[in-house]
C-alpha cells in the first residue's frame, strides 16, 4: 500500500473504513489498543529524500489541508488545528522546527513531538521494518518500538520511545485510525506492507 506519490509536495492517507469506538463516555472506559505493522521507505537519490510518513489516531472526518511536508499529511499548515490528532511519525526530513536528527516521535496536535528517538533509516533505505504501537489507557502509557530485517537490538541504538498521555481527554468516543505519507521539495515512496490493530473495546481486530 502506497501511501503517498514519489512526487513533490505529495500526500496520501490509508484509513481503517469503519471508525473506531475509542472510548465509552457513559462510563468513562478508555480501551487499550495495540497495532503492528511493516513498512519500507524507498527512494531515488540517497543524499535527499523526505518527509516521512505516520500512523495517527484523529476525530472522524478529519482531513487537514496544505499538510505537506514535515506536516506529514497531518497537521495544517495553515492555522494550528484544534482538534487534537494523536501521531506516531517515523521522520525522514529535519526540518526547521524538527529535532536535529531523522526520528521517531510522539506527537500531539503538532509537528513538535512530544518525545522522540532517533530513527536509522539512512543505512535501512529498501529494508522491511516493522514496527509495534501499544497504548495501555490504566496507565496512560504509549509505547513504540521498531526494527529492520537483517538487523539486530545491539546493531540498532535506538529502537523505542515512549510517552506517558491521556488519550482518553484528547480524543472523542469514536476516532479514525490510519496512516499518511507526505514528501516536500524531496521525495520518497512510503508503503506499508501489512498491518493489524487491535483494540481491548469490543474485542475490535482489523486487518
Amino acid at each position: 500500500m502506497l501511501l503517498n506519490p514519489p512526487i513533490n509536495n505529495g500526500v496520501g492517507r490509508a484509513i481503517y473504513g469503519q471508525p473506531l469506538h475509542f472510548k465509552n463516555t457513559s462510563n468513562g472506559h478508555v480501551t487499550d489498543f495495540s497495532t503492528r505493522f511493516s513498512f519500507t521507505i524507498d527512494v531515488s537519490d540517497r543524499s535527499n529524500y523526505g518527509d516521512g510518513f505516520a500512523f495517527y489516531v484523529a476525530p472522524l472526518a478529519y482531513i487537514p489541508h496544505d499538510s505537506g511536508g514535515g506536516r506529514l499529511g497531518i497537521y495544517s499548515d495553515i492555522v494550528q488545528n484544534s482538534t487534537n490528532i494523536v501521531a506516531v511519525e517515523f521522520d525522514t526530513f529535519v526540518n526547521d522546527f524538527d529535532p536535529k536528527i531523522y526520528h521517531v516521535g510522539i506527537n500531539n496536535n503538532s509537528v513538535e513531538s512530544l518525545s522522540y528517538t532517533g530513527f536509522d533509516i539512512d543505512r535501512n533505505i529498501g529494508n522491511l521494518g516493522h514496527a509495534l504501537i501499544t497504548y495501555n489507557a490504566s496507565a496512560k502509557f504509549l509505547v513504540v518500538s521498531w526494527f529492520f530485517e537483517g538487523t539486530s537490538s545491539g546493531f540498532m541504538p535506538n529502537t523505542s520511545v515512549s510517552h506517558q498521555i491521556d488519550l482518553g481527554e484528547l480524543l472523542p468516543e469514536w476516532v479514525t485510525v490510519g496512516f499518511s505519507g507526505a514528501t516536500g521539495l524531496s521525495n520518497e515512496k512510503n508503503v506499508i506492507h501489512s498491518w493489524e490493530f487491535m483494540s481491548t473495546m469490543n474485542s475490535t481486530h482489523l486487518e
